[in-house]
């Protein structure tokens, strides 16, 4: 069956009604449609907006914390940095001529340990640092020398000896202002080919004469690793990797410069060795959300302050599966360690972890903030599940809007219906009667004329089909009169 002929089947009434109904439905429901598909898209984006703001606030506050790790460890070296500076500074005007301080004695670091006859009067044991010291003075070791030959040689040596010796009282200050230098030391490498080490706070160097008389143990300092580090730097401040000191355990680490002297001694390595176990516990004991650390590494991937590590083992080795191999890889431990600041993602035993890193500014270290994304992002979830109810309460609301619409548009489309078809079912009941055996007699007796005056008045189609309607019955009217002779 076709739509015409369907049409054609069912009443005006029906017809008008039906296509009320759909044309209600179309637009009602289009409506309703787009406005459930914009509110969802738009609930969607906000969610989808919220949750990478939130994210992003998240990682900037780990990264920030990192910024903060690093600005307490780059404050704490850049001062440790300032009495290196100053003491060579020292150094440097007391082998300039113009030594202020006057002649000072200066002990052998032998008799500190084996000989106290000769040692200063405050030496005392002290049990932090496992020696006896003197914080009043240093202790001097010359290569070669032992318990009954340890006296300098005329000239350089004695010069030497001499000279540095006041620079106990510029220890003295240092230790006093920076107690956590725990070792401020020289070492001399003179023209004659000897070396002296001059040690704060005064104390033994080298075992006893059995160790000193055998050349193989003979303490170099030009040869050890501390003193070609600082000396490559060519007067730069140099801040070399962590390690533990020989006497205790405790870690360290030495900043160091060559100091530029006068002709006779050619130069000298000034350092100071700096515990870093304060440093080390503040990183330690940072936490970050529940189960969050904070990590401090230098340049080369080496572990200085790690909860889980005390032996300055590589990052890789420590941030580990629990199979033992490493979470990171070659090309996250390069960007951490490429200089740049940022934040990145690794997983650690199918758990994901942020990983912020941000560089000191001092001696090449790294500070790290290590948290899982799960902790970081758990206020996420509230916030998507509160947006999702009052996303689904809105969307009922458009549903509930819908349904109320629809039944009124129903009951007002009914109204208008019967308003609309109600004079075309008076004409057809006034046509139908024309059709019957009273219809010549209602004719005549003018029954036919009782039309609603409001629908002859009216102006439009349905007015023109009642005034033709009108005419057409007045017409039969008159035949109908004529034919009798009225």
């Amino acid at each position: 069956m076709g739509l015409q002929e369907f049409i054609q089947k069912r009443s005006i009434r029906t017809n008008i009604m039906g296509s009320f109904v759909i044309l209600s439905i179309l637009f009602v429901g289009g409506i309703s449609g787009l406005s459930y598909l914009l509110f969802k898209r738009a609930g969607v984006q906000t969610i989808d907006d919220s949750t990478t703001a939130l994210e992003e606030q998240i990682t900037s506050n780990i990264n920030a914390t990192a910024t903060k790790n690093a600005q307490i460890i780059n404050e704490k070296l850049s001062s440790a940095e300032a009495m290196v500076r100053y003491q060579a500074s020292e150094l440097e005007y007391l082998f300039s001529g113009e030594n202020r301080y006057g002649d000072r004695d200066v002990y052998y670091d032998y008799v500190f340990e084996y000989n106290q006859s000769y040692a200063p009067s405050d030496l005392y044991n002290d049990l932090a640092y496992g020696v006896n010291l003197s914080w009043n003075y240093a202790s001097y070791y010359i290569e070669g020398t032992n318990s009954t030959h340890y006296q300098p040689a005329a000239g350089l040596q004695n010069y030497t000896l001499e000279t540095v010796a006041s620079m106990d009282h510029v220890f003295q200050y240092i230790h006093n202002n920076a107690p956590e230098f725990r070792w401020l030391y020289i070492a001399f490498e003179l023209t004659d080919g000897t070396d002296i080490f001059i040690n704060y706070p005064g104390s033994i160097l080298m075992d006893d004469d059995l160790i000193r008389n055998d050349i193989l143990e003979w303490y170099e300092a030009s040869l050890e690793d501390w003193y070609t580090e600082v000396d490559s730097g060519h007067g730069d401040i140099v801040f070399t990797e962590p390690y533990a000191d020989e006497f205790d355990g405790v870690p360290l680490i030495t900043i160091g410069r060559r100091v530029y002297l006068d002709d006779i001694t050619d130069y000298a390595v000034i350092c100071g060795d700096i515990s870093i176990n304060d440093m080390v516990n503040k990183i330690i004991n940072v936490k970050v959300l529940d189960t969050g650390y904070a990590s401090l590494i230098t340049s080369t991937g080496l572990t200085v302050a790690h909860p889980e590590n005390t032996d300055f083992s590589h990052i890789n080795q420590v941030e580990t599966h629990s199979n033992g191999t490493s979470a990171l890889s070659a090309a996250q431990i390069a960007l951490i360690t490429s200089g740049e600041s940022g934040i990145i993602k690794y997983t650690r035993d199918d758990e994901e972890r942020f990983l912020a890193y941000q560089p000191v500014g001092k001696g090449d270290y790294i500070s790290i903030i290590i948290v899982p994304v799960n902790e970081a992002l758990e206020a996420i979830e509230p916030v998507e599940e509160r947006m999702n109810q009052a996303i689904t309460a809105n969307l009922n609301t458009i549903w509930i809007i819908l349904a109320v619409s629809f039944a009124v548009g129903i009951t007002i489309g009914l109204i208008l219906t019967a308003y609309i078809t109600r004079p075309f079912t008076h004409l057809i009941q006034v046509a139908r009667s024309l059709s019957t055996r009273r219809a010549r007699k209602d004719i005549m007796e003018g029954l036919m004329t009782e039309i609603d005056p409001k629908l002859l008045e009216s102006e439009d189609e349905l007015g023109d089909l009642t005034r033709a309607f009108k005419g057409m019955i007045d017409s039969v009217q008159q035949a109908e009169r004529e034919k009798n002779g009225d």
